[in-house]
């Protein structure tokens, strides 16, 4: 910010603010008993703001493969979830067609409901696949 002209009004007298008067951010004041300030945006041009970019996040090869490795276990997860989720509902459906004198597992619900409901239960025992440190880091 090159200039700066405005007055300030406060309790009836006005006080002229230039340059010379102004406290840019990341200023520290020193020897002063009290400080009256406004707040003045000047948007995105100014000089701190212009030098604070974006922060990188710098990740290690280790963990970039970790995090592959996490998500592919996750996915693997969900796969054979879904595998034995419809085979489950398929063997369902044959005890209940064509071996009558065997009694449902849960007769109130059809195979499809029943497959959906054992998806996610097998989602969580499958999850003992990722060991625990792998979620930690």
């Amino acid at each position: 910010m090159h200039t700066f002209v405005g007055n300030l009004e406060w309790k009836g007298e006005k006080h002229p603010l230039d340059n010379e008067k102004m406290l840019l951010r990341g200023c520290s004041i020193r020897n002063t008993a009290a400080c009256y300030g406004l707040v003045v945006y000047a948007g995105f041009d100014t000089k701190i703001m212009k030098n604070s970019g974006k922060v990188k996040v710098k990740r290690t090869r280790l963990d970039s493969l970790m995090n592959m490795i996490v998500v592919l276990i996750l996915v693997i997860i969900f796969i054979c979830a879904f595998v034995f989720a419809v085979v489950s509902g398929l063997w369902q459906q044959t005890i209940q067609t064509k071996h009558s004198y065997v009694p449902a597992v849960l007769p109130q619900f059809t195979p499809a409901f029943y497959s959906f409901i054992l998806f996610w239960g097998y989602v969580i025992l499958t999850n003992l696949l990722v060991p625990i440190m792998l979620f930690i880091t």
